[in-house]
């Protein structure tokens, strides 16, 4: 698991073990390896032996963002894990501390412009909340301080204490910040929650972008190479744990859906990173839906005189090699400064790539 207790990754990973250790008969440890966005653990459950004794529990952004977000990923998502079930999540909560006195995003907007600049939780580059505060500040031209924080639990905690003046994650950490009134949920990324039908939507409140529809998905995997017969045998039983009354419940109190069968579903869950995963002729923002995301330090701006200087602080890096990217305005969000190509270096990769001349 690679995010720390309290989380609601974690409360999955638990339930989800519980009933597996009922059905085969063995203990199920749930051991949290946090840090780097999920990089740490996820990376960790590559190098485990496949022999089915270690089962990966993580979430999309682990598995999509960080294609895009980190620089020399040390696993690759479609080749080094065999997926067994998968459970998408409802919208996502996006939560102001009380002290804002904000009710709704244009509140919110209102209390940032008052104040001058913000604190804003986060549980890893490229994650949800920071796309999100990242997108909203764009739009909006309002100072964000993102503090990054090794998982959901504590980053809540901290908008309970007023550390933090906004936050946004899971509907099942977020719960206790908002029903305890130390928080309030002011908006929604997705579709509404049903526990709170009358809050609005980012979209419906104004907030623009295709980052605001995204859905966020909880999978189980076991490394790469691990025995067909031993997948066949874990997925059934995880996909099984939806009957057991207590996994029923973590389902309902976190708003996800049942477990879904992804071992042959190439449109499920590999088709999503295959879509989301970036490719020659396509922006790490379109990859990950940074419709609206800006770097947050100026190491990662274009130097001037550069063909991708501002204002459009254009920049072509995909992964390991240069890309391009036709859009005007193409901003990204990236775990370390970027190398810099020229127009030149562009067009020598891209050509060398497509087979195409670029002018």
């Amino acid at each position: 698991m690679p995010y720390p207790p309290g989380g609601q990754t974690d409360g999955i990973a638990r339930a989800f073990g519980d009933f597996l250790a009922r059905q085969v008969g063995k203990p199920v440890i749930v051991e949290n390896k946090g840090g780097a966005g999920g990089v740490i653990g996820v990376a960790e459950a590559k190098r485990a032996d496949p022999d089915g004794t270690t089962i990966l529990c993580t979430i999309s952004s682990s598995l999509i963002q960080n294609r895009v977000t980190v620089r020399d990923l040390p696993y690759d998502p479609e080749n080094d894990f065999t997926y067994l079930t998968m459970v998408i999540g409802a919208g996502g909560p996006v939560v102001a501390a009380k002290k804002t006195g904000a009710t709704n995003l244009r509140e919110f907007i209102e209390y940032c412009k008052k104040v001058g600049s913000v604190n804003w939780g986060s549980y890893g580059v490229g994650s949800t909340p920071h796309v999100l505060i990242e997108t909203i500040a764009k739009q909006y031209g309002i100072k964000v301080q993102v503090i990054q924080y090794r998982g959901e639990a504590p980053m809540w905690n901290d908008v309970a204490g007023q550390t933090l003046d906004g936050a946004a994650g899971s509907y099942a950490a977020a719960a206790p910040v908002i029903q305890a009134g130390t928080g309030n949920l002011i908006g929604v990324v997705g579709t509404r929650l049903p526990p709170h039908p009358d809050t609005p939507t980012m979209t419906e409140q104004g907030a623009v972008g295709d980052f605001y529809n995204l859905r966020p998905f909880t999978t189980f995997a076991v490394p790469s190479g691990t025995p067909r017969d031993i997948v066949d045998r874990l997925s059934p039983l995880l996909i099984q744990a939806e009957t057991d009354p207590k996994v029923q419940q973590m389902l309902n109190n976190f708003i996800l859906s049942s477990p879904a069968d992804v071992r042959n579903d190439e449109t499920d869950l590999q088709a999503r990173q295959r879509r989301d995963a970036p490719h020659p002729g396509r922006s790490r923002r379109q990859a990950v839906g940074l419709a609206a995301s800006r770097p947050s330090s100026p190491a990662r701006f274009a130097r001037r005189g550069s063909p991708y200087s501002a204002p459009s602080r254009h920049r072509a890096d995909h992964g390991d090699t240069p890309g391009v990217c036709r859009r005007v305005k193409c901003t990204v969000v990236v775990a370390e400064p970027p190398r810099w190509f020229s127009r030149y270096d562009v067009q020598k990769a891209v050509a060398e790539r497509t087979g195409k001349k670029v002018v």
